[in-house]
């Protein structure tokens, strides 16, 4: 169940983001990318009012755009990875609610459901935000936290 769920929210990820043909959100994304850009080799991105922005989401978009070289394909790498991580969400959430919470796999299921197509979770895949990393980042970090304090 929880790898038909990824996979379905992995495609609806991807079709929500589908309409998006390019970065929309200006200083985050600009921010994002060009630290994405640079640290895959390329050139710096000229970004005069944009403030600095943490390597921690541009490095994991950073191997893509080491091997897709047009702006359309880099795109594309942006939104797959980002419909991984936000899918990412359900499976992990889930794994939270039993293990942390001792929630019945039902109860688990529902709730990873919930929090996995709630408005911030579908809407975050169609820009390039640190969002899409930190939410999957918060149930795996409970339960790393988890997992540190068993014998």
């Amino acid at each position: 169940m929880l790898i038909t769920g990824w996979v379905l929210l992995v495609g609806a990820h991807l079709g929500l983001s589908a309409r998006i043909p390019g970065p929309t959100v200006v200083f985050d994304e600009a921010g994002y990318l060009g630290n994405a850009r640079a640290l895959a080799g390329g050139s710096l991105w000229q970004m005069p009012f944009s403030p600095a922005y943490s390597g921690g989401y541009s490095l994991v978009l950073a191997p893509f755009f080491a091997v897709f070289h047009t702006a359309s394909s880099q795109w594309f790498a942006v939104r797959l990875v980002n419909a991984v991580l936000l899918a990412c969400v359900f499976p992990l959430l889930a794994a939270t609610l039993r293990r942390l919470f001792d929630a019945s796999p039902r109860v688990a299921l529902t709730g990873a459901l919930v929090g996995a197509v709630v408005p911030a979770t579908l809407a975050g895949g169609q820009s390039a935000i640190a969002e899409n990393l930190v939410l999957p980042l918060v149930p795996a970090a409970l339960l790393a936290g988890l997992a540190a304090t068993q014998p």
